[in-house]
């Protein structure tokens, strides 16, 4: 799917290997996409994505929004997600790249620990490991030692892919 905000097909939305147990015992985080996938409608669309997210900023088309599941040690963890529903980094023309940027910048000023550095990074495609399918890009910064200003070893952030 390119491009587009037509859905046609199950699976196409979510990939819920990643996300944890089915059933009774799923975490919140599994039952909104079991749910999403059943529904056949994208939690990252405009219409679903304020259904319990904040919106922290609105760039040329594009969200800000605070991860609810963070990676382990990160600081801070951000999602940009673009307002039309589309899945591959091919799709994410110039505009968009300048609205990352824009979105970049905003969070610099807001979180502080991003001005020390970070990682936006964005996974695409069916081997990626990415959960939701609507292109997003994650904007995360590790926790670091106050005293030290470092990450402590063995406490860095893993950004799985695959």
């Amino acid at each position: 799917m390119s491009a587009t905000n037509e859905i046609t097909n199950s699976g196409e939305l979510v990939d819920t290997k990643y996300a944890g147990e089915a059933g009774e015992g799923a975490s919140e985080y599994r039952r909104i996409l079991d749910r999403a996938e059943e529904r056949q409608e994208c939690p990252f669309c405009p219409e679903f994505l304020q259904q319990g997210n904040e919106v922290l900023h609105k760039v040329s088309g594009w969200s800000v929004i605070s991860n609810k599941w963070p990676y382990e040690n990160a600081e801070t963890h951000l999602l940009f997600i673009p307002d039309r529903h589309i899945t591959d980094i091919v799709d994410v023309v110039l505009r968009d790249w300048f609205a990352i940027r824009k979105a970049t910048a905003w969070a610099r000023e807001q979180y502080g620990a991003l001005m020390d550095g970070g990682a936006l990074v964005v996974r695409y495609g069916l081997r990626s490991g990415v959960t939701v399918r609507h292109l997003h890009f994650q904007l995360i910064t590790a926790r670091v030692d106050p005293e030290t200003g470092e990450v402590p070893e063995g406490k860095h952030v893993v950004f799985p892919i695959g």
